[in-house]
């Protein structure tokens, strides 16, 4: 299976399974506060490693 076709099935599944009622309170929270986050503090920034500022 190349990348892809991974790809492309995920996508497929994402789409399925996005479409389905949370099963718990915990997945509920995760896809009503789903985003990327808004960090204005320099001293947090320069400690993340994975930070895109756009």
């Amino acid at each position: 299976m190349t990348v892809a076709e991974k790809k492309k099935r995920m996508a497929e599944n994402y789409a399925i399974n996005s479409k389905k009622t949370p099963r718990t309170y915990r997945m509920a929270f995760a896809r009503a506060h789903s985003g990327g986050l808004i960090i204005l503090d320099p001293a947090l920034k320069a400690r993340l490693t994975n930070y895109v500022d756009d």
